[in-house]
Parts: structure tokens; C-alpha cells; sequence
């Protein structure tokens, strides 16, 4: 996998890992221009690829955020059952 940056819906850098079969699935979809390496671990994805991600970010994040009952910025026990991804 590898560690990818991309612009969030806010104008802020968002660093997340993604595995290689996601990566695959993503390059497929979008195509090769949208992701730039920036060296041997890290990937830049832009353009309409970037838009995907940060969409997915937005429901992701809001769905953690609102699972972590006890904002201690991790799900666990009970909190998992809240958590609808």
C-alpha cells in the first residue's frame, strides 16, 4: 500500500494509507494522470480522482466522529456497533 494525499472538501491535505488493490481499483477507475508519486511511499491524487476521495473522506469522518460517543478519537467496544461505513 501507500500513504496518499489528496485535497478534502474544506481546501485541507488529507494523508490517509490505502492498499495496493484499492490503489489498483482507483488508477483503473480515474486513470494514471490523477496520481503523481511523491516519493517511493506517498501519492498525490488530484482531479476527479481527489473529488472521489474527499467525498468518501466526508462520509467516513462523519460517520467516525459520530460513532466516537466518548470523543476520545478511537472506536472501540460498544462505539463499534454505531459505526456505519
Amino acid at each position: 500500500g501507500k500513504l496518499v494525499s489528496f485535497v478534502n472538501k474544506d481546501g485541507d491535505n488529507v494523508r490517509v494509507y490505502l492498499n495496493n488493490t484499492t490503489l489498483d481499483r482507483l488508477q483503473t477507475k480515474f486513470g494514471d494522470k490523477e496520481f503523481e508519486a511523491q516519493d517511493a511511499n506517498t501519492i498525490k491524487i488530484s482531479g476527479k480522482a481527489g473529488e472521489y476521495l474527499s467525498g468518501f473522506w466526508e462520509t467516513a469522518k462523519s460517520n467516525i466522529l459520530s460513532a466516537d460517543k466518548n470523543a476520545n478519537g478511537v472506536v472501540e467496544g460498544k462505539e463499534l456497533l454505531n459505526l456505519a461505513i
